[in-house]
C-alpha cells in the first residue's frame, strides 16, 4: 500500500491544480488552450473540453457538458468520491480513501474491466473528435 500513498499524493496534486485551473476559468472567464496534442496534430485529446464540460455542469447544462467531454461521466463521480473520502478520513482519522483506491486499482487490473474502460475511452475520443 506504500505505492498507493505515493499515488494518492500525486492525485492530490493534480486535483488541486485542476481545481485551481477550473476556478480561474470560472471566476475570470478566461479561455486558454494548452493541449499539446491539439496544437501539434489538430485533434483534441481525450481530456480536451473538460473545463468547458465542468463550466456547463455548473450552469446545469448536462447535455452541453456531455458534448464537450463525455468523460465527465467518470470524472464527476470520481471527484465527488475523492473529496468525500478525503474529508471522511480527515474527520474520522481513517484511511478509507487509500482502501477504495486500492480496490479500484485491483478492479482495473481485471482484463474485462480494463478492456471495457479502454473501449469506453476509445468511443469517447472518437465522439470527441467527431464533435470537434
Amino acid at each position: 500500500m506504500n505505492n498507493d500513498k505515493r499515488d494518492l499524493r500525486i492525485i492530490s496534486i493534480f486535483f488541486c491544480v485542476g481545481v485551481a485551473w477550473l476556478l480561474i476559468h470560472l471566476l475570470w472567464n478566461v479561455h486558454i488552450e494548452i493541449c499539446p496534442i491539439k496544437r501539434l496534430i489538430g485533434v483534441p485529446c481525450p481530456s480536451c473540453g473538460t473545463t468547458r464540460a465542468f463550466k456547463s455542469l455548473f450552469a446545469f447544462n448536462v447535455v452541453e457538458a456531455l458534448k464537450y467531454n463525455i468523460n465527465i461521466l467518470i470524472l464527476l463521480p470520481s471527484i465527488v468520491t475523492y473529496v468525500a473520502l478525503r474529508v471522511y478520513d480527515l474527520i474520522f482519522r481513517t484511511q478509507k480513501l487509500e482502501q477504495v483506491y486500492h480496490k479500484v486499482k485491483e478492479m482495473l487490473n481485471k482484463k474485462l474491466i480494463f478492456c471495457a474502460f479502454i473501449l469506453f475511452e476509445i468511443l469517447a475520443w472518437t465522439l470527441h473528435i467527431s464533435l470537434g
